[in-house]
């Protein structure tokens, strides 16, 4: 039998996990909302759990708990786990609830495929109210590992969740540093990446090139022996400033504050153009919430939604519909349109 290697999320600062302004009540970023299922590997027929990451905001009591509930495509009841090391969050602040979920026994595990059902709730114990902060759906697939084709592992399937709907939307904003604050793009693309130096990005205005990054690798999304089905959340930082930086010091910085207007982000992958999203820079330098579609549909506290052309075929199969139903876990961006 294959020896399992856990898949860990690594999360670096991101603008995709910025706190909101909204009402004095707990939330659950969209956006940071994750999911890796756990093979159980001790019977024929391999089966999964489900473990999940968010980053929850607060406010939230000590006297609180955290519960995530799920349900099978059939709509029966699958699992019900509180999540650990939850802690009382102020008003403003925020906790990663990391792998909740992630030890549950053999005999909950399922080999259920399709759109699986979820929701967060917060349980108090002194007043004995339940609040639902969100519920969506994950969509899971699985693939055959057998590849010395013997009759008796006919079974042995690895399951992993499908991140389609992300592939052709970005997320645009700011990233706030010690020097300066510069233009943050996020962008997702699947299947493996052999190379990381070799994905890149470029800021465009007016037809010419203004600024550059090479992406960061903060997420990776797969289950063992699925490339077909790896993800990647990629992270570009551009030397482009959205406001004046404190010193002048700061040479061969785009000054994106001093030139508003229309901008093409343009993304190679292995020397070949992978992806292509346009967006616009308002007079106080930073990318415009066209429609409000972030603040309507309480995405961030800034920033913006972009659509995005996946373009050649390094991602390989992808459903290209899939943001219309699927987009942040079954609840998709109202205003937001892919062309």
């Amino acid at each position: 039998m294959k020896n399992f290697t856990r898949v860990i999320f690594l999360v670096l600062v991101s603008l995709t996990f910025l706190p909101t302004a909204f009402a004095a009540d707990p939330y659950v970023g969209k956006l940071g909302i994750n999911f890796h299922l756990v093979p159980h590997f001790n019977k024929p027929e391999w089966t999964w759990t489900p473990t999940i990451r968010f980053r929850l905001y607060g406010p939230v009591t000590s006297s609180d708990s955290v519960w995530v509930e799920y349900t099978l495509p059939n709509g029966k009841p699958l699992l019900k786990v509180q999540c650990e090391n939850v802690s009382a969050i102020e008003d403003g602040e925020n906790q990663v609830i990391n792998d909740c979920g992630y030890r549950q026994e053999d005999d909950v595990a399922t080999n259920a495929t399709g759109p699986v059902g979820f929701q967060i709730k917060i349980v108090n114990g002194l007043s004995g109210t339940t609040v639902k902060l969100f519920s969506g759906k994950f969509t899971v697939g699985k693939q055959l590992y057998n590849p010395e084709k013997l009759p008796d592992r006919t079974k042995q399937f690895y399951y992993y969740v499908d991140h389609d709907w992300r592939l052709p939307m970005a997320y645009v904003s700011t990233f706030y540093g010690d020097l300066s604050n510069d233009l943050l793009c996020e962008v997702w693309l699947k299947t493996p990446i052999k190379d990381n130096s070799k994905v890149k990005a470029f800021l465009m205005f007016n037809g010419k090139q203004v600024a550059e990054a090479w992406g960061s690798f903060p997420m990776r999304a797969a289950a063992p022996e699925t490339p077909a089905q790896e993800y990647h959340l990629l992270q570009f930082h551009f030397n482009a400033m959205v406001e004046p930086p404190p010193s002048d010091s700061l040479e061969g910085h785009y000054k994106l504050y001093q030139n508003p207007g229309e901008y093409e982000i343009k993304v190679l992958r292995d020397g070949v153009l992978s992806r292509s999203l346009k967006y616009s820079i308002g007079k106080d330098g930073k990318p415009v919430d066209t429609g409000g579609i972030i603040q309507q549909n309480k995405i961030a506290k800034e920033g913006a939604l972009v659509p995005v052309q996946v373009l050649g075929d390094s991602d390989g199969v992808w459903n290209k519909t899939a943001w219309k139903t699927d987009a942040f876990w079954g609840n998709p961006a109202t205003g937001f349109n892919v062309p």
